[in-house]
């Protein structure tokens, strides 16, 4: 028997199972990572709302401002409301005030009781003291307890709150949207800004606005009458002024901080 083609044979055999196992390998594997991005990528937001603010001096803006608001879905497939708050400076003031921070919360739908908020810290400069760290707060309502975690440190840290007691940008986004609150009617809220909870009262009134972007227009004015978060180590106030209609734009954000006072004025809104 002449064993030469017969080998030949057997060589092609080899090499054309070769090539199927890499074909099939590739084919696989392609639809395997395909699978798995499609599983552990973030769900689309439904419905997103954005709102763009700075705060000017000399008419160049120190920091630029985002608040997003977006209707996202949850574990179990449940509706989660988002609302995102982000600070930038500009550039040309960042050796006195550099600030690259951003502030998350998801919260329940319909009833705005957070489910996680987190804090993204980069900052530093003359005005600031130098941070940079990113923490996580999970909340356990119905224990009245919240998850402490920080990304530099192991250790989980348990804080048990008062009842009904709101992370700040959850208080925000009920304010916004919920139809219960009106002028004249002061709101006592406990507030958990990851520092600690603290009992805050907002009170409202009726005020005409001139607004950057929309001229002169009637608005709802919600201001704290003591500290209401805590930025920088510093405890300090906030006032928001949101138009008195149906839409409730918040056209302005008044931090009022021991450094001095930062309004935001709202320059466009991304839909």
């Amino acid at each position: 028997m002449d064993t030469l083609p017969f080998i030949n044979y057997l060589f092609r055999l080899r090499w054309k199972t070769a090539i199927g196992i890499i074909i099939f390998t590739v084919i696989l594997s392609t639809g395997l990572s395909g699978y798995a991005q499609k599983e552990t990528s973030p769900p689309p937001s439904k419905k997103a709302r954005s709102f763009h603010y700075s705060t000017t001096k000399y008419g160049i803006p120190i920091i630029r401002a985002i608040l997003r608001i977006e209707e996202r879905t949850g574990f179990g497939n449940q509706p989660v409301l988002q609302l995102q708050v982000s600070f930038h400076s500009h550039p040309a003031w960042e050796s006195i005030i550099r600030v690259h921070n951003s502030f998350t919360s998801i919260m329940e739908t319909g009833t705005f009781l957070p489910i996680r908020y987190m804090k993204a810290i980069d900052q530093d400069g003359l005005l600031f003291r130098k941070m940079n760290y990113i923490q996580t707060f999970v909340f356990n309502f119905p224990n009245h307890q919240v998850m402490v975690e920080q990304n530099d440190q192991e250790e989980k840290q348990w804080i048990t709150l008062p009842t009904e007691t709101y992370d700040p940008l959850a208080f925000i986004a009920r304010c916004l949207l919920r139809g219960d609150l009106s002028p004249g009617q002061d709101v006592t809220i406990s507030i958990f800004d990851g520092v600690k909870a603290k009992q805050v009262v907002f009170q409202q009134k009726t005020e005409r606005f001139r607004s950057r972007l929309f001229g002169i227009v009637d608005t709802i004015l919600l201001e704290s009458t003591k500290a209401y978060l805590t930025f920088n180590d510093q405890e300090g106030a906030m006032r928001i002024w949101y138009t008195h209609d149906e839409k409730k734009i918040p056209v302005s954000i008044e931090l009022d901080l021991p450094i001095g006072k930062f309004r935001f004025e709202l320059d466009s809104i991304d839909r």
